[in-house]
């Protein structure tokens, strides 16, 4: 309703100024709203000097728990390509494509193919309430069955988001992967846990304050692997063919070019990470699944999919465990993210801290200092290869 009556009041404003003859003519170049960077550089890249393009969500913001504004949904209602990720990561968008309904004329695509997508690790409150368990004697002990705690310790080793004693529940038929992060911890159940205010029917992390319960357990990162940008590349370039088809050869000429290059940049990690010491490395959140797959290497992510949820002191447990057994030498941080769980592993395992960057959100400093998605993303394979001590 919040949406509804911004954007009434947003088109009014539009209707009265165009009557006093006050407006702009219309730009001939294509009205392109991404969500996130990655999106908008590929927009940028493929739309030349035929599209103007807006990304929505700025630097230092989280995609997921993002919340238009009057002014993004202005942009959404006069944009003629709408770009997406899709997958669970923009899960407002359902809300403000509704809110503006039929002013919305927009061709929207969702850049993410779903056929591609593989599951991530969702870190949320149902390991913290296996903590609280913990806390009252399971330290660890993986005979909890008898406690009701079916495996949350096996979680966190193997990321198993959707625990399968939860059908006891009959959570998995409502696909509510918010309910899916607290399936495992029955006792807690007994003592109040958070459960009953993740299964409001309206999934609103914002008030309940839960932004870890993942909408999806779907990773959206795909633009961190250069072989699934490209196709990201493709369905942008479709996108725009299908708005502005006089224009069709200019998109699918500047859409080769960026294939090419992430075609390139696919060799130089294959070759660059090809013989290395150690196929895993420890990130700060799980959101490198796609280029670990690609490359056969293993992320160890200290949160889950969403950086925003901290992990159980279990889990930190657990990876700091991992890094000592494994051998490694570094932990993987984020610039735009707090380093200080990181920063504690280091501390205990005495490894170095190196900077990764998932690209989702990116400052004009960082751009300044890397260039751009390409910049970033070999910036990103250097210290791959430190982590990894490729030769």
């Amino acid at each position: 309703m919040r949406f509804r009556i911004a954007v009434a009041a947003i088109l009014g404003v539009l209707v009265l100024t165009a009557a006093c003859g006050e407006s702009d003519s219309p730009s001939d170049r294509l009205q392109v709203v991404a969500t996130v960077y990655p999106l908008g550089y590929f927009a940028e890249r493929v739309g030349g000097d035929q599209v103007d393009v807006n990304v929505l969500v700025g630097p230092g913001l989280e995609a997921h728990g993002f919340e238009p504004t009057s002014s993004d949904l202005l942009a959404l209602g006069d944009a003629d390509v709408i770009v997406m990720n899709g997958i669970g990561l923009e899960p407002w968008m359902d809300g403000a494509i509704e809110a503006i309904g039929d002013d919305l004329t927009a061709i929207v695509v969702e850049a993410a193919d779903p056929t591609q997508a593989m599951e991530g690790e969702v870190h949320s409150h149902g390991e913290e309430e296996g903590d609280h368990d913990k806390e009252e004697g399971d330290h660890g002990d993986e005979d909890a069955d008898e406690e009701g705690d079916h495996g949350d310790e096996d979680a966190d080793e193997e990321g198993d988001h959707g625990d399968e004693d939860a059908d006891e529940e009959g959570d998995h038929e409502n696909g509510d992967a918010d309910e899916e992060g607290h399936h495992g911890d029955e006792d807690a159940d007994e003592e109040g846990d958070h459960g009953d205010e993740d299964a409001d029917e309206e999934g609103d992390h914002e008030e309940e304050g839960d932004h870890g319960d993942e909408e999806s357990e779907l990773d959206p990162h795909m633009w961190l692997s250069p072989t699934l940008a490209a196709r990201q590349v493709e369905r942008i370039r479709d996108a725009f063919i299908a708005a502005d088809a006089d224009n069709a050869d200019g998109y699918r000429q500047r859409a080769d070019e960026v294939i090419a290059e992430l075609d390139e940049l696919d060799h130089e990690f294959e070759e660059d990470l090809g013989a290395c010491k150690h196929d895993h490395f420890v990130t700060s959140h799980a959101a490198y699944g796609y280029l670990a797959a690609q490359y056969g290497l293993e992320q160890i992510a200290v949160a889950g999919l969403s950086a925003d949820v901290a992990p159980s002191p279990q889990r930190l447990a657990n990876v700091t465990d991992r890094v000592t057994d494994l051998g490694l030498g570094h932990v993987m941080v984020e610039p735009v993210l707090s380093d200080r769980l990181a920063q504690t592993i280091a501390r205990e395992t005495g490894i170095e801290l190196l900077s990764i960057h998932a690209i989702g959100s990116v400052t004009e400093n960082e751009l300044e200092a890397h260039g751009d998605y390409f910049g970033l993303m070999r910036d990103n394979l250097a210290n791959l290869k430190v982590a990894l001590a490729c030769e």
